[in-house]
């Protein structure tokens, strides 16, 4: 599990964090990053301190080099902050770190949190999918309406929980990945 992606997503980091502290330590059984970009989170910036979107950095089949544009505030009616998307891909340190970390690891999926837009984002429409969307209560998506960085090139399929609850309540414990993939 992963947050922090964008350093302007603090209620995702904030999230995760009471979620961990809800449970007992013999729940604790995945391995998460509460803060993939922490430059970004600690100045409140989407981006890393090279001014890239990590994001959009990932290798990935649909990775594009240049510009990527988006919404500073979730009411601007245009994308309008331009950021870039690296060298190439994979060209920043905390991407290496988080590619590197699943490539070691080799977990059997990657839960991503992200906010506001309230929804389980997954193409697949996977088992995981499915079963995160009903515990969050959250719908499930195969799209939020633009293309987001397909990571299953980094090492591991990914949902993307993107959530922005008001408050802190306790995540629902996540069973084991074998468990997932076998139903």
């Amino acid at each position: 599990m992963i947050a922090g992606t964008h350093g302007d997503e603090n209620a995702a980091v904030v999230t995760l964090s009471c979620a961990l502290r809800s449970l007992s330590p013999a729940a604790l059984r995945h391995h998460v990053v509460l803060a993939v970009n922490p430059d970004g989170c600690q100045l409140g910036l989407r981006a890393n301190a090279n001014g890239v979107d990590l994001n959009r950095n990932f290798p990935s089949a649909n990775w594009r080099s240049g510009d990527t544009v988006y919404r500073w505030n979730s009411a601007a009616p245009t994308r309008e902050v331009k950021l870039s998307t690296g060298g190439r891909p994979g060209s920043e340190p905390e991407t290496q770190a988080l590619c590197h970390l699943i490539h070691r690891l080799k977990p059997a999926w990657v839960v991503s949190f992200h906010e506001p837009l309230a929804c389980i984002e997954d193409p697949a429409s996977s088992h995981l999918g499915v079963w995160l969307s009903h515990k969050f209560a959250l719908p499930l998506v195969s799209s939020v309406g633009y293309e987001t960085p397909d990571r299953s090139a980094a090492g591991a399929p990914t949902c993307r929980c993107r959530a922005s609850p008001p408050n802190c309540r306790p995540s629902p414990p996540m069973p084991p990945a074998n468990s997932i993939w076998r139903r």
